[in-house]
């Protein structure tokens, strides 16, 4: 039998201020080697794969919902709370129109090592939701390792997981690595997309293993990123188009690889 949570109605409780400065502080969610999940679907995901939460929040309007109930109630966690809607509305990291969220534990990244299989770099990406897109189109495309620079949004951040949809916990991550780290890790090719490159993606041999970089939204991939390369692709686009969105142009390239090696 679960032990009874604690009910939580005071916005001057320790666990207040704990859970909303994960939220606002990527230092300390380094430090601490903790972020915020919020939602059944994320709460579900981590369950299946990681096993035990730090804490485990539910709001009082949360636990008249079905799935959100029986999660609050069958998840392993260390610590279980049940806030006031009001006060739940204040902690929750992003808009929780179920109530549910959790503290856990970040699951450690790999060591360094060269890479025998496919990955992605992502190179300065600062938004959240091209970020944790990526990461979702890269799971289902089959990659295992994703890396990205300083400058790339914090993959443990609620926004970031959010959009991810648990494809976090079906890869391995690596903050904070330099470019040339990365490039000197790949086990094969090293492909850049940008749209200066001559060649299309679908006239590339994408077949091989190796490391794809994805650059940021204004800058694209670095010149660091592009001198390392041995292989930049641009993605064909009709007449007065200019640009795709880097989480669109991820998946294109992704699954035009995946198909390759399918035929």
């Amino acid at each position: 039998m679960t032990k009874p949570a604690k009910f939580i109605s005071s916005p001057t409780n320790p666990l207040v201020q704990e859970i909303a400065r994960l939220a606002e502080s990527a230092k300390l969610r380094r430090t601490l080697q903790q972020t915020l999940i919020d939602g059944p679907h994320l709460v579900a995901a981590f369950a299946a794969r990681h096993g035990t939460a730090h804490t485990l929040a539910a709001s009082e309007s949360g636990l008249q919902n079905e799935e959100a109930a029986q999660l609050f109630e069958r998840c392993k966690a260390r610590r279980r709370v049940v806030f006031s809607d009001r006060l739940f509305e204040r902690v929750a990291p992003v808009a929780s129109p179920v109530g549910l969220l959790a503290i856990i534990d970040i699951p450690p990244a790999p060591p360094p090592a060269p890479l025998l299989s496919d990955a992605v770099f992502l190179d300065g990406i600062q938004d959240a939701g091209n970020v944790g897109s990526i990461l979702r189109t890269a799971a289902a495309a089959g990659m295992q390792r994703i890396a990205a620079s300083t400058g790339t949004a914090d993959f443990w951040s609620p926004r970031v997981l959010r959009a991810g949809m648990g494809a976090h916990f079906d890869l391995a991550l690596i903050s904070n690595q330099l470019v040339t780290d990365a490039v000197k890790n790949a086990g094969g090719q090293v492909i850049v997309a940008t749209g200066h490159a001559r060649l299309s993606i679908y006239d590339a041999d994408l077949r091989a293993p190796g490391l794809w970089i994805f650059g940021g939204e204004g800058a694209g991939v670095s010149a660091t990123a592009q001198a390392a390369a041995t292989l930049a692709v641009s993605i064909p686009m009709a007449s007065g188009s200019e640009s795709l969105n880097v989480a669109a142009a991820a998946a294109i390239c992704l699954f035009e690889q995946a198909r390759q090696r399918r035929v």
